[in-house]
């Protein structure tokens, strides 16, 4: 009943969007309860992958509405790149054979982190424009 909730929830969220969504109900072994809902939007070039997790007392609808709401808000963005992989990409652009750039859905402080970590060990610059927590472009122009 709780993911039948769910999954109705989310639906009538994305109806707007992509009227033609499709969510697939899932039981997994788990050693202990709980939901998970998990969103993706197919785009033209890259998958985007959103997620909420239930607990005791949170209703199965704001489950839904927050990995609908999270998927939408970075939809909004127009970015390529989502603020978890963000981060994970500057290393391996660094070796990259020119340059590499790209928008992120926001700026965190992970990815300020590996802008200046990786410099320190590569022969490389990598430049965010934008604000924390926005936004922002990230640039990455080996040497």
């Amino acid at each position: 009943e709780i993911a039948r909730r769910q999954k109705l929830q989310a639906l009538r969220r994305l109806e707007p969007f992509c009227p033609d969504s499709k969510i697939e109900t899932v039981e997994l072994d788990s050693p202990g309860k709980g939901t998970l809902l998990l969103v993706q939007a197919e785009c033209e070039q890259a998958t985007a992958t959103c997620f909420a997790l239930g607990a005791l007392g949170k209703r199965a609808e704001r489950v839904a509405d927050e990995a609908v709401e999270e998927l939408l808000a970075f939809l909004e963005t127009g970015a390529a790149i989502d603020q978890h992989l963000a981060d994970q990409l500057v290393l391996p652009l660094a070796f990259a054979n020119g340059p590499s750039r790209y928008k992120t859905a926001s700026i965190t402080r992970h990815l300020l982190t590996q802008a200046m970590l990786v410099p320190m060990f590569l022969k490389v610059a990598v430049q965010i424009e934008g604000e924390e927590d926005r936004p922002g472009l990230v640039n990455i122009l080996p040497g």
